[in-house]
């Protein structure tokens, strides 16, 4: 099955994890429902501005639950949603997670800020995650 964003294929990520070389699949907690979450999180984090490293690394950390909370749920019939939609979700599983759960894309975050001489927010950055205050 494809799925479209923006009115052009969605790109199935294969290279960040190659779940179903077959395609995407929704409706169950599978490996084309797996696909599709990947794909779309990695879509939604680089359009958000992310760079694509970070992108990626963020939907390989929360693709598996963000699956679980929309993509699984979804009807077999078909489905639309937006932006808003893969926000809030993210939001969700985000907010249900473990302290641990984020700490690579975090720390991918940081180092791209120093990177990018963005030094007083990734000082801060380090610090909350030092705190636990992110």
């Amino acid at each position: 099955m494809t799925v479209d964003i923006d009115s052009a294929p969605l790109p199935p990520r294969n290279d960040l994890a190659n779940h179903s070389p077959d395609g995407f699949e929704w409706g169950y907690a599978g490996s084309g429902p797996s696909q599709l979450a990947l794909a779309i999180l990695a879509y939604h984090f680089h359009d958000a501005g992310d760079a694509q490293e970070l992108a990626d690394a963020k939907a390989l950390a929360l693709y598996h639950p963000f699956k679980d909370k929309l993509i699984a749920p979804l009807p077999k019939e078909g489905w639309v949603f937006d932006s808003h939609v893969v926000a809030d979700t993210v939001k969700m599983v985000v907010k249900g997670s473990s302290d641990h759960f984020f700490s690579e894309a975090m720390r991918l975050e940081v180092e791209n800020k120093w990177l990018n001489r963005n030094l007083d927010e990734a000082y801060t950055q380090l610090e909350e995650i030092e705190t636990g205050t992110t």
